[in-house]
């Protein structure tokens, strides 16, 4: 059986998306990080398309996902920020506001990028297959993604 890109990948109340439409965004997404080469970006949004998009796109540039619920407090978002200490974050509007705090108070830099405009952007000129599905290796052993979880001494714990 033929895999096609014109398949839906994503069905959603705003719309469908395609297979190909969405390694498009994936491709948008992924070049507003690719220079910066993270080791890890932190995905900050409520569930959303554009979430999926950002998701995709870390690991497109073979980054470690460390996604966070979007009712994260300050508090909560700051700690596992410090922990993992991310180069950028891709947050949505209605996480903006705590994320700018926290990144007022660390010593690093983390880049914020958001979600709502970059799904604004054109996909028309990103080709999937130079840009999202590229023949680099893979390492079988490489940490993809890191969760955390609330443990049981009330600090969260990347696992």
């Amino acid at each position: 059986m033929k895999f096609s890109l014109d398949r839906i990948a994503i069905m959603s109340s705003a719309g469908d998306v395609t297979y190909q439409e969405m390694l498009q965004h994936v491709s948008v997404f992924g070049s507003h990080t690719k220079e910066l080469n993270p080791s890890k970006t932190v995905i900050f949004s409520e569930n959303r398309i554009g979430w999926v998009y950002a998701f995709y796109s870390v690991w497109q540039n073979r980054s470690i996902a460390v996604p966070v619920d979007a009712t994260a407090t300050v508090s909560d978002l700051e700690y596992i920020v410090r922990d993992c200490t991310p180069e950028c974050m891709w947050v949505s509007e209605a996480c903006e506001k705590v994320a700018r705090e926290v990144v007022s108070r660390l010593d690093f830099d983390v880049k914020i990028l958001v979600i709502n405009e970059v799904e604004k952007e054109d996909i028309n000129g990103f080709d999937i297959v130079t840009s999202t599905l590229d023949e680099k290796s893979y390492d079988d052993n490489a940490i993809a993604l890191i969760i955390y979880t609330s443990g049981t001494t009330g600090s969260p714990k990347g696992v």
